[in-house]
């Protein structure tokens, strides 16, 4: 900046003078919001989803198993089928949404799908404690001797029911950790790209004038 002196009417004028700073035209940096699911979450959705995948397998596998060799039981319900149906599909879109990170479809999805599963597997551990009951009151009445093809079905069946119990128990805790994940990027969004614009100087400041 500098000081110019003007003289008129017998007064000395003392003003200052902004220089003309010479600049380059105007540029914008954008700053790109981040995923809806960062990396440690895609990671554990997919490995999360493939345990689905693996115990909805097993759930009706030991379905089949356990209709073909207890009859009357609560496997005429189907509990392995309908519960293992919803983990298998549960375990594919989370490990989808995994991969594909930014996909709110995706996410949504398998968060109202998660629920559903929930309470698909507290239904299972309802069967699976209503069975060991039945089993144990079955067990009571082993007195009365020779072969009981219904005492037989009902101490074949206590296994698969314990099982059922212990799977339904631990896929609800998976479910409610992928659901958490899903929540996530509802609940708590992401903040938007920002544009940030500056001006580039050249040069440097002159005094106006020289």
């Amino acid at each position: 900046m500098s000081m110019m002196y003007a003289q008129s009417n017998g007064m000395v004028d003392h003003s200052w003078r902004a220089p003309l700073v010479p600049s380059q035209p105007c540029y914008t940096q954008q700053r790109a919001g981040a995923p809806p699911i960062p990396n440690w979450a895609g990671s554990a959705a997919k490995a999360i989803g493939i345990l689905f995948i693996i115990f909805g397998t097993i759930s009706i596998i030991m379905n089949i198993v356990w209709l073909s060799i207890a009859l009357p039981t609560v496997s005429v319900t189907g509990i392995g089928f309908w519960s293992g149906t919803f983990l298998i599909t549960t375990g594919i879109l989370a490990t989808i949404a995994g991969v594909k990170r930014n996909s709110m479809a995706l996410i949504v999805a398998t968060l109202v799908l998660s629920v559903i599963t929930m309470i698909s597997d507290l239904v299972v551990i309802g069967f699976g404690a209503f069975q060991t009951i039945e089993s144990e009151d079955a067990d009571a009445c082993s007195w009365c001797g020779g072969y009981d093809p219904y005492y037989y079905a009902q101490m074949v069946s206590l296994p698969f029911a314990a099982a059922f119990i212990g799977i339904g128990v631990f896929t609800f805790a998976l479910l409610l950790t992928i659901s958490i994940i899903s929540c996530r990027p509802l609940c708590c969004k992401p903040s938007p790209a920002h544009s940030y614009s500056y001006n580039v100087p050249t040069g440097t400041m002159n005094p106006a004038g020289q």
